[in-house]
């Protein structure tokens, strides 16, 4: 299924890619040129797969976005594309400053914002996008996938967030838990 290549085979490879390169046994080159396959893969699953038709509910409606600064959007493109064979309606920001993100939030008001982090050195702009993002929809819910080599509880801690995504399983219970608590 698209599911399992996605969660075993791409997101194994994007935690090679990043391991490999942290050992600085692969060139930024390798890196480029590996991660670009990985994103051509996805392109050409989601062109072949299945279309869902999409009947937008507020409640399956969803802002995902990296943190501004990050370099990694693998992970979080696997968990949008996984969330719209789901039915939801995804609105995916990669690679956007932290006012363009903040704009965008406060034109669309997104009731459920994503967010991914994959490394602590962008933790106090994780902070600063969060406080942004309460005063633009302060009854979003908002949710952080944090890398692996993070400690979920020291986010929980230090951001005004409602909870963390471990993997995309777990979030579409967790979403829909909430979703139902705040109905």
């Amino acid at each position: 299924t698209r599911q399992g290549v996605y969660l075993g085979y791409v997101c194994a490879a994007a935690r090679m890619l990043g391991q490999r390169w942290d050992e600085d046994r692969l060139s930024l080159f390798e890196v480029t040129t590996g991660t670009g396959h990985l994103y051509a893969l996805m392109r050409a699953m989601r062109a072949g797969g299945p279309t869902v038709s999409l009947k937008l509910d507020v409640d399956r409606s969803a802002l995902f976005a990296t943190v501004p600064g990050e370099d990694h959007g693998i992970g979080i493109t696997v968990a949008a594309d996984l969330f719209r064979d789901q039915g939801w309606h995804i609105d995916l920001q990669t690679d956007t400053s932290h006012d363009s993100l903040i704009a965008r939030v406060d034109r669309t008001q997104p009731t459920i914002i994503g967010l991914s982090l994959s490394t602590e050195n962008r933790l106090d702009a994780l902070v600063r996008l969060v406080v942004a993002m309460r005063l633009a929809v302060p009854h979003a819910i908002i949710g952080v996938a944090p890398g692996s080599d993070l400690d979920g509880s020291v986010v929980l801690k230090l951001v005004d967030i409602d909870l963390l995504f471990d993997d995309a399983r777990t979030a579409f219970t967790e979403l829909d838990r909430l979703i139902r608590l705040r109905s």
